[in-house]
């Protein structure tokens, strides 16, 4: 076991935080009844097989099984009437069957991290203010830019180091989000996990800021603005020197309109352009995230949603739209971060046109099913040193399908089972025609 590892700015702030009680401790003073603590902890099995995954047969690890056991224990203790400390622990080793991977037995990821750590004020002074510090998740919309701080790590963490302040302006019927952002690549650069198996987090260390303004202009309708900025430096390299992070500066500006239209339908429509450098090259792109859900059976909470995404690309891959904090397979885990990887930055999923739908009902009051549809076009055709896996002759990626099924115990246990395939089209080579197909079963239990 290694030692701890702190960040002095992050923990200062932290000890000022909890320091400032003191300050205004007949505010912030608790009745005996109202002092408490909570704990939790949760479960989580998964065995998943591949099977032509990067659409050859030919390919190196096309085939794999492996196994993953997550397992989470947190506590939340209320200090004061306003202040709050939180802690979250997790593990997720994995197991491959095959292919071999250069590990003992097999495992690999053996470790346990500090997936939460932060202290919340909220409301003091009867101010309508929460302010978090320190580790934490953010999740902005439906993920789409903001909600992943951990790419490399798959769902075994998401994590932000980060100060996030909420303002809620209830006269103006409007809440107001300003967060700092500062992720390390690297996982022991603030809190060293335990038995630190020295796994990178993302390909670069990244920096930023986030304004977030949500207004309601009608009941149940919102119009959502903001701006991100980014600064991603300090990228990895590979062991022959080729470069896999990211150098430059990236704004963007989007407006989301979002709500309920009547009690049966309801939408999402969602644009972020976007400019600044990556990798010494200008970025000027655009990015639509669309849809609308009407529900059809009130009974099974059957519903149906139709949506288009969009995520501009270019002929040169540094150019493609850029999914800031949003790098994670929310609609496919066999395209992103594989596929997606042929003509662009891996978990990115950009140079993308993405026409899909949704079906969704419960076939019984305890068992849910879902099936999506997505018809896969490329925006632009892309200049590549290595032409054999991407033929720019055919903007059709393919057909990519999607299936599961939920079966729910009480809620405290639920097991699922998910299928995902893609159909290549012809912007892929020749060499790479084979349907790829993603199978997974899983368990949840929570306590």
């Amino acid at each position: 076991m290694r030692n701890l590892k702190f960040n002095t700015p992050l923990i200062a702030a932290t000890i000022f935080l909890l320091s400032s009680q003191s300050l205004f401790a007949s505010a912030f003073q608790l009745d005996e009844e109202q002092k408490r603590a909570t704990f939790g902890a949760d479960f989580r099995y998964r065995i998943i097989s591949e099977h032509d995954r990067k659409l050859s047969s030919d390919d190196a690890n096309g085939e794999r099984l492996w196994q993953r056991f997550r397992l989470r224990a947190w506590t939340s203790l209320q200090l004061t009437k306003a202040t709050e400390f939180n802690l979250r622990i997790a593990a997720e080793p994995r197991y491959y069957d095959y292919p071999d991977v250069p590990a003992d037995d097999g495992w690999v990821r053996d470790e346990f991290l500090f997936d939460d750590l932060n202290i919340a004020l909220r409301d003091p002074l009867d101010i309508p203010v929460t302010a978090i510090i320190g580790r934490q998740q953010i999740h902005l919309a439906d993920n789409w830019l903001v909600g992943e701080g951990t790419p490399l790590d798959g769902t075994r963490t998401a994590y932000f180091d980060a100060l996030r302040t909420t303002w809620d302006i209830v006269d103006w019927r409007t809440s107001i989000d300003v967060m700092y952002i500062d992720n390390r690549k690297d996982s022991s650069a603030y809190l060293s996990p335990i038995n630190d198996y020295n796994f990178d987090m993302s390909e670069q260390d990244e920096r930023g800021g986030i304004i977030w303004a949500s207004h309601e202009v009608l009941e149940c309708r919102f119009i959502d603005t903001y701006f991100i900025y980014k600064k991603d430096h300090n990228p990895s390299y590979k062991d022959d020197g080729t470069k896999i992070g990211v150098d430059g500066e990236i704004y963007t500006v989007g407006l989301r309109g979002h709500g309920n239209a009547t009690d049966a339908l309801s939408f999402n429509a969602e644009i972020a352009p976007q400019f600044g450098h990556k990798n010494g090259t200008s970025l000027s792109a655009f990015a639509v995230n669309a849809w609308a859900q009407q529900l059809v059976s009130s009974e099974k909470k059957g519903s149906i949603r139709l949506g288009y995404e969009f995520l501009s690309g270019d002929s040169n891959i540094d150019r493609h739209y850029d999914k800031l904090w949003g790098r994670e397979g929310i609609w496919s885990d066999l395209y992103t971060g594989g596929i997606d990887g042929f003509d662009g930055r891996e978990l990115d999923s950009s140079n993308l046109h993405r026409p899909h739908i949704i079906g969704a009902v419960n076939l019984l009051k305890s068992v849910r099913a879902k099936g999506e549809y997505s018809l896969l076009f490329a925006d632009k055709e892309v200049d590549l040193p290595d032409a054999s896996k991407v033929d720019n002759g055919s903007m059709f990626r393919g057909h990519h399908v999607k299936a599961s099924v939920e079966h729910k115990f009480n809620k405290h246990l639920k097991h699922y089972v998910t299928l995902q395939a893609m159909l290549p089209g012809n912007y892929y080579s020749d060499s790479r025609q084979e349907t790829a197909t993603w199978f997974r079963y899983g368990v949840e239990l929570k306590f």
